[in-house]
């Protein structure tokens, strides 16, 4: 178990240096998705299970590649227009991570994390920073430069909403109502095509009882 914790968080400072540069080249963003993945599985190899951490810290790393999908996608239009795009990218790149990470559990805190950011809530949310951070009112049409100019202000505000809705969602299995098992691993291998984790030996199962979130 020490070994596998050891050879994960090995791997994840490797690709974390590369991440930020691959985060906005399509081609190398299959990198940055394996980062996050391999930072889940650090996160769910600790004992306790970090679910928090897990499901905080892919949050916050999967902002500036919704981002920059969301900004490489978008052809103008309005603030409204930009936050459908944006929360599509976002849940999109979430669900990515959770496929790699291929635990049940944790694919369901993510499917209801991205319920949340797909909500009309939350999309009346990210239009009202794009507004905001391009000084714009809602309606205007607006270009890819003007939003890009107002990305660090909408980075901001995303990071402040999600991480407490991240933190809620994770309550009920931080309390202790969770359990972690794992045989002996004795490597992880990432597919230099698809990104994709494989670990050599034995099998990992994480379980826990249903979580129930309410927005």
């Amino acid at each position: 178990m020490g070994l596998f914790r050891d050879i994960v968080g090995g791997l994840s400072k490797v690709l974390n240096v590369v991440a930020p540069i691959a985060m906005f080249v399509p081609g190398l963003q299959v990198l940055t998705v394996a980062a996050m993945a391999l930072n889940v599985v650090n996160a769910l190899s600790q004992k306790p299970p970090d679910w928090k951490g897990a499901l905080m810290n892919v949050a916050m790393q999967a902002i500036p590649m919704g981002l920059g999908k969301a900004l490489q996608a978008f052809g103008g239009g309005t603030s409204m227009q930009f936050a459908k795009l944006l929360s599509d990218k976002l849940t999109g790149t979430l669900s990515e991570v959770a496929k790699k990470v291929a635990n049940p559990q944790f694919t369901q805190l993510i499917g209801q994390l991205n319920s949340k950011i797909a909500t009309p809530a939350f999309l009346e949310r990210i239009a009202s920073w794009v507004d905001a951070g391009t000084g714009t009112a809602r309606g205007t049409h607006l270009t890819r430069e003007q939003i890009q100019r107002a990305v660090p202000q909408i980075a901001g505000h995303m990071r402040a909403e999600l991480g407490p809705i991240s933190d809620l969602i994770t309550q009920p299995l931080m309390q202790g109502n969770s359990s972690f098992q794992q045989s002996q691993e004795n490597k992880v291998v990432i597919s230099p095509t698809s990104g994709d984790l494989h670990s050599g030996g034995g099998s990992t199962a994480w379980q826990a009882p249903p979580t129930q979130y309410r927005g």
